[in-house]
């Protein structure tokens, strides 16, 4: 008798067992959709001197969409790179802002839309003009940052897949500071 009772408990735990897994793996892991974009502001060319950087801002709905819904778009990355700055939430909204930087003089669109290629914003044009003054023109030392780090590097490797060319006073402005392993 006393062998049934422990057979009996053996099954019911594993039943139960099987119910919380059954449970665990039904879990909604789905990502939050996004709803819509809307350009913050009037939506004017920009323009841009070379080597410099700008950045345009997107209010995105649902508020609870997260930075991996979101891919910034330019349309010619020869011309300028959308970057995702930062992503912060605001009167249940979350705000978008993209930083532009200018790599050679055209023209290109910026856009940013949703990781599942659903819903784009509205492009803003964006053109890269020759800096006009000779004494603007950045020529400090090259170095790699991201756009979260809070380090610069010297070896590009060192940044990681999301390093990008810098000068050092661009990074010095954004606060970034040497890395101890390279920039030492």
């Amino acid at each position: 008798m006393y062998s049934k009772i422990k057979q009996s408990l053996r099954l019911t735990t594993i039943s139960i067992l099987m119910i919380i897994l059954t449970s665990c793996n039904q879990i909604n892991t789905s990502t939050v959709n996004v709803e819509s974009f809307e350009l913050n502001g009037e939506n004017e060319p920009i323009e841009i001197e070379l080597g410099k950087a700008t950045s345009v801002s997107y209010f995105a709905m649902p508020y609870k969409i997260e930075e991996d819904n979101i891919i910034c778009i330019s349309e010619n990355e020869k011309i300028a790179q959308a970057v995702l700055n930062t992503v912060t939430g605001v009167s249940g909204k979350k705000v978008v802002n993209v930083q532009i930087r200018s790599k050679n003089i055209g023209t290109t669109n910026i856009y940013i839309k949703d990781s599942k290629g659903n819903l784009e914003s509205e492009k803003v044009s964006v053109s890269v003009v020759e800096t006009l003054n000779e004494d603007d023109i950045d020529n400090s030392d090259m170095v790699y940052i991201t756009p979260t780090g809070k380090k610069y590097h010297l070896i590009n490797t060192c940044g990681g897949e999301n390093s990008y060319k810098s000068t050092l006073n661009e990074a010095n402005t954004l606060g970034k500071e040497p890395c101890i392993k390279c920039a030492q």
